[in-house]
C-alpha cells in the first residue's frame, strides 16, 4: 500500500504546484492585458484631448488616436488570451490530479482480515479502510487487554 501511495503523493504534489504557478501566472496576464487595453484607451483620448488643444488638424491626431488604441486592443487580448491558456492548462492539472485521486482510491482492493475466527472486509476508499482498520485494532486490543467487547463502545468514543 505504501509504493502507490507514496508515488500519488509525489505525482500530486508536482502536479499542484505547477498547478498553483500557472494559475499565478494567468492571473498576472490578465490583469497586464486589461491593463494594456484600458493604458491604450486612455493614451487614444489623450491625443484626441491634445489635438483639440493643438491645432485644428483633426484627421492626423484622430487617426493616430485611433492606431493607438486599435494596437492596444490588440496587444491587451494577445495576453489575456495567453493568460486564458494558462488557465486552461492549471485547470487541467488539477484535472490530473484528481484522477489520480481517483486511481489511487482504486488501487486500494478490498482486504479480508481474520481475527478471533470472524473475517473482516475491509473495503472502499482510502479512507473508509483506514477506519476499518482503526475498528479492527480497537476490537484487538480490547480482546488482549481482557476488557470486555462492548458491541455499543467503539474506538470512537
Amino acid at each position: 500500500m505504501r509504493g502507490p501511495y507514496d508515488a500519488w503523493r509525489e505525482r500530486c504534489y508536482g502536479r499542484q504546484l505547477i498547478a498553483e504557478k500557472l494559475g499565478r501566472r494567468a492571473f498576472g496576464e490578465k490583469f497586464l492585458g486589461a491593463g494594456i487595453i484600458i493604458g491604450g484607451m486612455v493614451a487614444a483620448a489623450a491625443i484626441e484631448a491634445a489635438a483639440d488643444d493643438y491645432d485644428g488638424n483633426y484627421g492626423v491626431h484622430d487617426a493616430a488616436a485611433d492606431v493607438v488604441e486599435e494596437m492596444a486592443f490588440h496587444a491587451g487580448g494577445a495576453v489575456i488570451q495567453e493568460g486564458t491558456g494558462r488557465s486552461a492548462e492549471a485547470r487541467m492539472h488539477r484535472e490530473t490530479i484528481r484522477e489520480l485521486s481517483e486511481s489511487l482510491d482504486m488501487h486500494f482492493a478490498p482486504l479480508l482480515v481474520m481475527f478471533d475466527g470472524e473475517v473482516t472486509r475491509l473495503n472502499g476508499t482510502m479512507e473508509a479502510q483506514y477506519a476499518g482498520w482503526r475498528e479492527l485494532l480497537w476490537k484487538i486490543f480490547m480482546s488482549e487487554t481482557g476488557l470486555p467487547l462492548n458491541p455499543n463502545l467503539t474506538w470512537k468514543s
